[in-house]
């Protein structure tokens, strides 16, 4: 089924906040693959010292301005971003050792350290090879376009974390020259409607995606411990003083006076109904998760109108 025909009849849901916006302009297809186009050693420092766009544009300035001695928000306007989606970033790069901050100077505090390049030769080698290999318009490409595949993984597999809607316990989500592919198993197909709309989202963003393929299937999975698991979530929601639907009553029967109805398919338990605020959501959710067996919960609670 083509990803059109599948994201038909997508229903209005609360949604996860939206992944991030990225300000890089979209990355070009290769001819090949990024992983086999990037020299060895390049490719080592990215996978394991540079490994997002924000994080090489702080290695290229210090590479350019190997002297500079800056706050966190001087940092951050020579390089045109806020100061909080920075300081992550800055962290990361003292814990590879490539950035170090200076404390107890004249124009420093223990509250606004000074950070600089690291002086030991052999990083300052490894990131003047990596910046001297993007300065060529082929390595820069190269470069972006593996930077951005990166993105769009790690932007989708959070997005879905963040998700009560998903699981995405049985998903692999991978990205090569501008293909996003996520492949694997959910139980619902609400959660297959989620997964295919937030995936297009991305691919529709500005990282490049050129092409999006869902080889997602629809197949309830079956777990000998599910009965008695949706027995064990049903007393802890009673327990907590939440209200549960009669087992007698079909998920799809549920209404605003029936209360919360619990489906396990897999030891992933599914929270459908309605519950009278949006704490007793949240409640719910926290109790299910924490009986014993349950790998996941997903959630499609409502408020009671």
């Amino acid at each position: 089924m083509s990803l059109l025909g599948r994201l038909f009849g997508v229903g209005e849901r609360v949604a996860p906040e939206a992944p991030p916006k990225v300000e890089e302009p979209p990355r070009k297809r290769l001819l090949a693959s990024p992983s086999v186009l990037l020299p060895p050693e390049v490719k080592k420092v990215l996978d394991e010292e540079v490994p997002d766009l924000l994080s090489l544009r702080v290695v290229l300035f210090f590479v350019r301005n190997p002297n500079t001695l800056d706050r966190l928000e001087g940092l951050a306007r020579r390089l045109s971003v806020h100061a909080r989606e920075l300081r992550p970033v800055v962290e990361a790069l003292m814990e590879r050792n490539i950035l170090r901050a200076e404390y107890g100077l004249s124009v420093g505090s223990s509250d606004h350290p000074l950070f600089s390049f690291v002086p030991h030769p052999e990083v300052r080698a490894r990131m003047k090879q990596l910046a001297d290999y993007y300065s060529h318009p082929s390595g820069r490409q190269i470069i972006d376009r593996y930077l951005a595949d990166r993105a769009a993984c790690q932007s989708l597999r959070k997005t879905l974390e963040a998700s009560p809607h998903v699981s995405p316990l049985n998903l692999r989500i991978s990205c090569d020259n501008g293909h996003l592919v996520v492949e694997g198993q959910v139980n619902l197909r609400q959660e297959f409607d989620e997964l295919a709309r937030w995936a297009q989202r991305i691919a529709q963003g500005p990282l490049g995606i050129e092409e999006l393929t869902l080889d997602v299937v629809v197949s309830p999975a079956e777990s000998p411990f599910d009965g008695a698991l949706c027995s064990k979530v049903r007393e802890a929601l009673k327990k907590a003083s939440l209200p549960v639907a009669s087992d007698e009553v079909p998920i799809c029967d549920l209404d605003p006076s029936s209360g919360i109805g619990v489906e396990v398919l897999g030891r992933i338990v599914y929270l459908h109904g309605y519950v009278a605020s949006p704490q007793q959501r949240s409640l719910a959710l926290q109790v299910a998760r924490g009986v014993e067996g349950v790998l996941d919960v997903v959630s499609f609670l409502q408020t009671a109108p």
